[in-house]
């Protein structure tokens, strides 16, 4: 950590020598009100795709590129917001050691450092890749051992979570603790509610993988 706030030091005073209208622009404000908004859009996403991934191991047929349905647009959609939300946390305000950073590179600096390994690996469609490389040539179908390896890649989604504890505990924060009863009750009928759900799909599974 001494390091890094060398670093960061190092970098403030290179910086300082530029022009800081272009980081301005372009800089996301922490208390920026439609970020909280997109925060709480992303929540609701994670805990959309936390119920979908488990159902998807168990009663997904192998129709994993057919994107004329709905539901797989949907999902194509979703791994578009997530990686758009990568790409603005690298240009969104952030703590560190109580101290507002608002430099571009001391935040892509800090992203990189932290959270940007979880993240991209959560967000990225690893899965459709991974369909698109393996599916048979005369349709959209995998094979059986792709479509093993499909369900195991989209476990990977699930990563996203360890984000969302920060933006439960950040959104406590900005409210000056006001929601943390509702937060943690909401929070605690979801963890029931999903661990039943996962618990459900894994017998499911189970069954049909004898």
């Amino acid at each position: 950590l001494p390091d890094l706030a060398k670093h960061f030091l190092m970098l403030e005073e290179e910086e300082s020598r530029r022009p800081d209208g272009f980081e301005k622009r372009i800089v996301v404000s922490i208390d920026a009100w439609w970020k909280f908004y997109w925060d709480i859009g992303i929540i609701l996403l994670f805990i959309y795709t936390s119920f979908q991934v488990p159902y998807a191991l168990a009663f997904d047929d192998g129709q994993a590129l057919d994107f004329t349905t709905f539901w797989q647009v949907w999902n194509l959609f979703m791994d578009c917001v997530y990686m758009f939300d990568i790409v603005l946390a690298f240009v969104t305000e952030r703590y560190y050691q109580g101290l507002l950073v608002s430099r571009l590179r001391q935040i892509g600096s800090l992203y990189l450092r932290e959270e940007f390994a979880l993240d991209f690996a959560g967000s990225f469609p690893f899965d459709k890749v991974v369909a698109a490389i393996v599916r048979d040539t005369g349709g959209t179908r995998v094979d059986l051992a792709a479509l093993r390896v499909f369900k195991v890649i989209r476990l990977l989604r699930l990563l996203r979570g360890a984000k969302i504890v920060k933006f439960v505990q950040a959104l406590e924060e900005r409210t000056r603790g006001k929601l943390s009863r509702v937060v943690h009750l909401v929070q605690s009928v979801l963890v029931l509610i999903f661990t039943a759900h996962t618990l459900g799909c894994f017998f499911v599974l189970l069954a049909t993988s004898e």
